[in-house]
């Protein structure tokens, strides 16, 4: 299953330790989504957290990963249904790869093709890829929206999540949005991108987003 958490700071953060700190406590609500391995990455700009279940790749595929002397760095959730097929594009064209793992393959992909990169995937997945380089920082989420994405922005922080408890760990307190409520109460599920709390939004499905 895998899950992730993140944090982006529109301004360069001298909390590491703090950032650190929240970020763990954020990815270890999640622990249920990935009880063989964890991971973090953080830096002046960006924190990342991963939950992981091993599945493809079990030796090489930890998260997160970075490609290129860690000009990119990615978490992800899913799994991509043609990533031999863009492994082979990829390889044609000069790319090479340290794992077998279909995480680095994303993170290749978005190399050579930036944000057309969702375009090109076929399969269940939600990510974030931290381009160090441009400064920026890009996701998205598959068609169907098997795999979620909740996110909350505060005081000049966009906080991502797998799952909207994560979030609790940066705002405990519900501001419960009476209009998905009702919808809750008369479909059985929120339609998206509300949820329940005002502050929180899902990532729809087959979109993609720049920060």
């Amino acid at each position: 299953m895998c899950g992730f958490v993140g944090v982006f700071n529109h301004r360069p953060s001298s909390e590491t330790a703090a950032q650190e700190e929240l970020i763990k406590q954020m990815n270890e609500m999640i622990v249920h989504r990935g009880p063989d391995d964890d991971g973090y990455y953080h830096d002046e700009h960006v924190g990342f957290g991963f939950r992981r279940l091993s599945i493809i790749d079990v030796e090489n595929g930890g998260q997160p990963l970075s490609y290129e002397d860690d000009s990119y760095w990615i978490i992800f959730n899913g799994e991509i249904y043609n990533y031999i097929e863009l492994k082979d594009e990829l390889l044609s064209k000069g790319y090479e790869f340290k794992t077998d793992s279909d995480t680095e393959v994303l993170l290749a992909t978005y190399r050579h093709y930036k944000q057309e990169a969702a375009s090109k995937l076929r399969g269940m997945f939600a990510f974030l890829i931290w381009d160090k380089k441009e400064q920026l920082l890009y996701g998205a989420r598959d068609p169907f929206g098997i795999k979620p994405l909740y996110f909350t922005k505060t005081d000049g922080h966009v906080y991502f999540a797998s799952e909207r408890k994560s979030l609790m760990a940066v705002d405990a307190d519900l501001e419960l949005n009476e209009k998905a409520l009702q919808q809750y109460t008369s479909f059985q599920f929120v339609p998206e991108p509300k949820t329940l709390d005002k502050k929180v939004q899902k990532v729809e499905p087959g979109h993609q987003f720049t920060v």
